[in-house]
């Protein structure tokens, strides 16, 4: 996982413990959107579509999110869940702070429609 951490889940930010963090700079560019999409979509039911959820990431200085939570939920379980196993899924840019790469949060917004 790069910064010699293991991944890190939870259903709600609610319960997650603080996660370390290098400042803010430049945000990470998400890099592999299609990808996520198409496992979410083989993943999520569809009596649990359409939904929304938002995840809270840590992205390492690699570009690797290495811990998630739901910070807003979908209203569906079973969609929520799969948000949190195909976001550590996610690749991004890494977050730039005076041309440094740096470990960062950020909130993203999964989506599925019908």
């Amino acid at each position: 996982m790069g910064e010699g951490s293991e991944s890190v889940l939870f259903l709600d930010c609610a319960e997650a413990p603080g996660w370390d963090v290098e400042g803010s700079g430049a945000a990470p560019v998400l890099l592999n959107a299609d990808e996520v999409i198409a496992s979410l979509e083989r993943r999520v039911p569809p009596e649990a579509r359409p939904a929304t959820a938002t995840v809270r990431l840590r992205v390492t200085r690699e570009g690797a999110a290495d811990r998630a939570c739901i910070s807003q939920g979908s209203g569906h379980i079973e969609f929520d869940r799969a948000v949190l196993l195909v976001a550590l899924m996610l690749r991004f840019r890494p977050a730039r702070l005076e041309g440094e790469p740096r470990t960062v949060l950020v909130e993203v917004p999964i989506s599925l429609s019908r």
